[in-house]
């Protein structure tokens, strides 16, 4: 058993102290399933990679029938991510922590804030074993920065937080926290806003948190079919409302311009010469709210 399937911080690449490297960590693969839809590889096959199964696949294809705008969401999606991180990395941030990780995508958000500041420091965070599996070769950070992987659910935020500060982050310092996609797949919207709340908590002033959520309000039905192909596959997902997400932003956040919007329509200031690019889908084509908020 590795020391990321016990709980703690598999490995890190990059010299810096309290980091240590990836062969640090004894490799044992986990039981895959591949009869079962799993998220992250599902992911992976909507953004045209290969790391999937049939399962995934007949998701996929379910997923399909009742929104054809799949795949543009989840490549929406992943560039919302990028744009974020660079964004972050500019506004000086040199430390970060990536809950909900999935299957790499290069460029990784490592590689985002790692062409701004050589030196960041990346703790990227997934409860799933596969992920690790590929993290191991494909989250490598730069020779000046660092990446480490921490195999834990965004349900336990004290445990996240516990083990980016013994992994070397400096939770007394700004840090840019990403909790993208993983949201929809906790029931309890109570839960999900403690969960939020002590993520930030946890957060000196100055970080800044960036949060992604699926929605189904601009879908006919309010997303109940998206919901139940999910259902059918043996995975909760819980599509909510602009008014449900802008509750997750915890008091002592304030929201970043343009503050909460479809994916695709958030860039760092509307005076981008890239925000045309936004006019490209509609917001149903999308279907996934973003923020990012400063702490206080």
């Amino acid at each position: 058993m590795t020391r990321a399937a016990r709980g703690g911080v598999a490995g890190l690449s990059g010299m810096a102290s309290g980091w240590s490297a990836w062969e640090d960590a004894p490799v044992c693969p986990p039981t895959l399933r591949s009869d079962v839809a799993h998220s992250a590889r599902l992911y992976n096959y909507l953004l045209g990679r290969k790391d999937y199964y049939a399962a995934d696949r007949e998701l996929a294809e379910a997923l399909y029938q009742v929104t054809p705008d799949v795949v543009t969401a989840a490549r929406e999606h992943r560039a919302f991510m990028r744009r974020v991180a660079g964004w972050m990395a500019a506004e000086g941030l040199g430390q970060f922590v990536d809950i909900g990780t999935g299957l790499p995508d290069s460029p990784n958000l490592h590689e985002v804030v790692q062409a701004v500041t050589a030196t960041a420091r990346v703790l990227y965070v997934d409860p799933d074993p596969l992920v690790l599996l590929h993290a191991r070769a494909l989250l490598t950070s730069g020779p000046e920065g660092a990446t480490a992987y921490l195999e834990a659910d965004v349900r336990d935020p004290q445990k996240i937080l516990t083990e980016a500060a013994g992994a070397g982050l400096d939770l007394a310092r700004p840090v840019g926290l990403t909790v993208l996609g993983v949201l929809p797949f906790v029931a309890d919207g109570a839960e999900v806003a403690e969960v939020v709340a002590a993520l930030v908590g946890g957060l000196a002033s100055g970080s800044l948190v960036a949060l992604s959520h699926a929605t189904g309000d601009f879908l006919p039905d309010g997303g109940r079919a998206v919901a139940e192909v999910y259902q059918k596959h043996g995975m909760v997902f819980v599509p909510r409302t602009a008014e449900e997400v802008g509750a997750l932003v915890p008091a002592g956040v304030d929201l970043v311009e343009p503050g909460l919007v479809a994916v695709h329509r958030w860039w760092p200031g509307p005076d981008s010469d890239l925000y045309p690019i936004a006019k490209r889908y509609t917001d149903e084509q999308v279907s996934i709210y973003g923020l990012v908020g400063r702490v206080r």
